[in-house]
Order: structure tokens, then C-alpha cells, then sequence
């Protein structure tokens, strides 16, 4: 295959757009999943954006300082002419602080409402008695383990019964 028809062939399917019966056939995905595991240049590209999402993903995962807009329009303006830089509205892109989120700003009152809800689901399983009640089937079937064990386990596996309830089978009920 010779390099310009190869690149006359990515472009191409770059530029593709799916009709409606390759959409529901899935030829242009499967055309180009065949192109892609033989073409060098298009594994590059594709490696290039899997890296380039994956710092995205990593910058939208940490905090961002409160003056980032400021400072990203401070360097934007530095390519622009002297007379732009100086006027009013690119002093006023200089000082911009961006606003946070509804979302970033009901983080607290959520995290206050979680907090105040677990503690009275604890208050109430408390009062309920719930808890006592748990560890009472807990003992329960503990005992009941104990005798189904000393039961049917033969005098040679005395040592298991004492490794798993710690004491020795002729103190069951």
C-alpha cells in the first residue's frame, strides 16, 4: 500500500459519517477497528488520545486553585495585541475568579445531612433494641454451630472444634 493512499484512506474514514444502515449494521465501527489494528499513524493517534483523556481525567480529579481562570486568561491575553491588552475588559478578564458549582456548593450541607442521618439510624437501632436482637441470633447460631459440631465430628477432630470455637467439644450444651 503506498503512503499517500494510506493517508488519503484515514482521512477518509476520519471524515466519515454513518448513515442510517451502517449505523444498524455497524460496518463504519467494524471498517474502522480493521484500519486501525493495521495502520502505524492511526495507532499513534489513538494511543495520543487515550493519554490525552487520561490527563483530563486526572486534572478533573484534583482541586483546582480558585484563581485558574484568571491566570489562564492573564496568559491568553499575552498573545494578543498591546491595544487589546490594555483595555477594560481584558483588565477585568485578568482579575475573574470563578464561580463554584451548585454542586461544589451543597458538598457541605450534604456531607452535614449524611452525617446527621447516620447517626440517627444508630440512635434509632439503639432504641429499637435492633442491635441486641442481632447479637442474640449471633449467639444463637453460634450455639447452635457448636452442637451440630460436637454432634458429628468424630473424637480425632476435637483439635478443629478448638480452633475454630476455642474450647472443647464436652463443653456444649
Amino acid at each position: 500500500m503506498n503512503d499517500t493512499r494510506g493517508h488519503k484512506h484515514c482521512k477518509r474514514l476520519r471524515t466519515a459519517r454513518p448513515g442510517w444502515w451502517s449505523v444498524l449494521t455497524n460496518r463504519l465501527t467494524e471498517r474502522c477497528r480493521t484500519h486501525i489494528a493495521g495502520c502505524p499513524r492511526c495507532q499513534r493517534r489513538l494511543a495520543q488520545i487515550g493519554r490525552v483523556d487520561a490527563a483530563l481525567s486526572l486534572m478533573r480529579m484534583q482541586p483546582q486553585p480558585k484563581d485558574l481562570l484568571a491566570r489562564a486568561n492573564t496568559a491568553a491575553l499575552k498573545y494578543l495585541k498591546r491595544s487589546i491588552r490594555e483595555t477594560p475588559r481584558a483588565e477585568r478578564l485578568r482579575c475573574v475568579v470563578s464561580e463554584p458549582s451548585r454542586m461544589e456548593k451543597a458538598v457541605p450541607l450534604v456531607d452535614r445531612l449524611v452525617n446527621m442521618a447516620a447517626c440517627l439510624f444508630i440512635v434509632l437501632m439503639i432504641r429499637s433494641g435492633l442491635t441486641d436482637k442481632m447479637f442474640e441470633i449471633k449467639e444463637q447460631g453460634t450455639k447452635v454451630m457448636q452442637s451440630y459440631y460436637a454432634r458429628h465430628l468424630d473424637n480425632g477432630f476435637g483439635d478443629l472444634y478448638e480452633d475454630i470455637f476455642g474450647q472443647s467439644p464436652d463443653h456444649t450444651a
